[in-house]
């Protein structure tokens, strides 16, 4: 039977899998740890398949579990993101691996902006110009990923049955939050690579890192809530670089709401073994996502507090 990645079928919900609809402020987003490849992705491969697994978040979506068991909704993609990256604007597309793009297509090139620019700006400039756009198309340790090039009525159809409906289910419920508590507050997790020293500086790699747009997408008490209660779990923290988020933190925070985006970059070291397999290190991890959830529900009761008071 083919694999449906439409719709709803296209993403995990909290609701789904017997746990209560939350009822907190907040909700948790893991875009790329999908790995239901289809087979007409499987088929246009010109890499093994296990290259992919460089695109993914790796078994991000086992990180949420203990702060969804504390009542906060989350959303995790169950497609991958080799088929369509859910943290990319529309028009970050490599359109010299793409057929069926018209002359007159409103797909526009995206504008060449230094990243501490583009605070509260749509789209990824960088991204498809090195192969990692809305659909990727190489990667550096292997080259061009396709033996043939995906047609726009394909990439079309997946923004309409992927892309979409995971940015309306983030939309929909961060707009419920806000109704209810006058404040919401989106978690982005992601995993990354273990990040090397800087030059000059013998402190140990940053292993948990936030992401809020250079202070565009959330506010400093915020996040230097959450990094404080990170250095007291024992892990060591950072801001922005390199990661600041992306087109999931610019499409959904509001500052005016408020809508609070806040990106969460946890080093897969701390939760994969050797051979790429979650170990029982994970727990800390979890036990960390879910802390974080907290103390980002308290910071938004605390908005509600200091407004009621007003």
């Amino acid at each position: 039977m083919a694999l449906d990645l439409t719709g709803d079928n296209s993403f995990w919900r909290s609701g789904d899998a017997g746990f209560a609809i939350g009822q907190t402020p907040v909700l948790l987003s893991v875009p790329h740890s999908g790995r239901n490849y289809p087979d007409a992705l499987l088929n246009n491969l010109r890499v093994p398949s296990h290259a992919l697994q460089k695109l993914e978040d790796r078994y991000a979506d086992l990180l949420i579990s203990e702060a969804v068991k504390d009542n906060h909704e989350a959303l995790s993609a169950l497609a991958p993101r080799a088929w369509i990256d859910l943290n990319r604007h529309l028009d970050d597309l490599d359109r010299c691996a793409i057929t069926g793009i018209a002359a007159s297509s409103a797909l526009q090139p995206l504008p060449k902006v230094k990243w501490h620019e583009r605070a509260g700006q749509k789209g990824s400039p960088y991204r498809a110009s090195v192969g990692l756009g809305l659909v990727p198309t190489r990667l550096n340790s292997y080259g061009d990923l396709w033996r043939d090039r995906w047609a726009m009525a394909d990439i079309a159809q997946r923004i309409e049955q992927v892309h979409a409906p995971y940015h309306q289910a983030i939309a929909e419920r961060l707009d419920q939050r806000l109704s209810l508590f006058g404040c919401a507050i989106l978690l982005d997790i992601h995993s990354m690579p273990s990040l090397p020293n800087e030059a000059g500086k013998p402190e140990t790699p940053v292993q948990i890192l936030f992401g809020d747009r250079f202070g565009a997408s959330a506010p400093d008490g915020l996040i230097s809530q959450m990094e404080r209660l990170t250095r007291d779990h024992g892990f060591r923290t950072g801001r922005n670089r390199p990661y600041a988020g992306g087109y999931i933190l610019d499409r959904h925070n509001r500052p005016d709401g408020p809508i609070y985006a806040v990106q969460v970059e946890v080093d897969r070291a701390l939760y994969l073994d050797r051979q790429g397999v979650p170990g029982r290190a994970i727990e800390a991890v979890r036990r960390l996502i879910a802390a974080l959830a907290n103390v980002a529900a308290d910071y938004a009761y605390g908005m509600r507090r200091i407004e009621a008071a007003e």
